[in-house]
């Protein structure tokens, strides 16, 4: 399968399952190709994901909004976070803690880290009621709404916890027919790429879904 760019660099999704049940080599492969994307083409992902997430329902209707700070290569929501404060939303930010869920924090500055995202600094506040919604990085999804971190298992943690809407964001080539699960993996309520919204399958979870 070629890239959003030409290169033949990324996996077919199809292909996946069978090639690998090693979710550390997935999570390699893709980080990898995620960081190839030409920067020209990083930002017209990052303008589409955005045009997508501001029409979208569940996220004019919300109360709140969680982002996250673009790193590695991640669809930059810079736009969506003006966007939403625009519209009288504030705008929420996970603070990582080993161990433990991601604790919500309204960002005043940001503290850079050499090998992860940056790090808000500002006051804690509640998150995760069914008025909120979270916008969720990962370096791969699938159609039932299970995603692929990067491994500490924050956002599982979580996720278990919200009754707001989760929604995955990340390349097109990074939305795959199955990931290798386990048995804490929690999915997202539906996945946005530059060339899609699709709401997850949840026969096996908690609610039907449709593609778009």
């Amino acid at each position: 399968m070629r890239g959003v760019w030409g290169a033949r660099t990324t996996p077919n999704r199809d292909d996946v399952t069978a090639e690998s049940d090693n979710r550390g080599a997935l999570r390699a492969r893709m980080r990898r190709a995620r960081r190839a994307v030409p920067p020209e083409v990083a930002a017209r992902v990052s303008a589409e994901v955005v045009s997508r997430l501001t029409a979208l329902p569940e996220v004019v209707r919300a109360a709140r909004v969680a982002l996250y700070r673009a790193f590695d290569g991640e669809p930059d929501l810079t736009a969506l976070d003006a966007w939403a404060r625009a519209q009288g939303k504030p705008v929420i930010y996970p603070r990582h803690t080993a161990g433990h869920p991601l604790e919500m924090v309204e960002a005043d500055t940001w503290r850079d880290r050499p090998l992860g995202p940056p790090v808000p600094e500002g006051e804690a506040v509640a998150f995760g009621d069914e008025a909120d919604v979270a916008v969720v990085p990962g370096v791969a999804f699938d159609v039932a709404g299970y995603r692929l971190g990067l491994g500490g298992g924050h956002y599982d943690r979580t996720l278990s916890r919200w009754r707001s809407v989760a929604i995955g964001v990340c390349h097109d080539f990074q939305f795959l027919e199955r990931l290798p699960r386990e048995p804490w993996d929690w999915p997202v309520s539906l996945v946005v790429t530059e060339r899609r919204i699709h709401y997850a399958n949840r026969a096996d979870k908690r609610r039907p879904g449709e593609m778009v």
